[in-house]
């Protein structure tokens, strides 16, 4: 079963004219394992940030995320 789904995501900052995600998809299955690591400053907070909407960052969102198949 798939627990998390994120497709075409594309995200940028308030204030900013660069984007801090561009075109992020990927799909994690219930039970699996995933790491996220990169260079300083390659989105990997905002990435996670985004999938807690109580910290989530403001600014521009365009693509879907899916946990459990429901909007977040």
């Amino acid at each position: 079963m798939e627990f998390l789904h994120i497709e075409n995501i594309n995200f940028t900052y308030n204030e900013e004219s660069h984007s801090a995600l561009e075109d992020i998809s990927l799909s994690i299955k219930s039970g699996e394992f995933v790491l996220f690591c990169g260079q300083s400053g390659c989105g990997k907070t905002t990435l996670l940030s985004l999938l807690k909407q109580s910290i989530s960052p403001t600014g521009k969102l365009f693509g879907d995320i899916l946990y459990e198949n429901e909007p977040i």
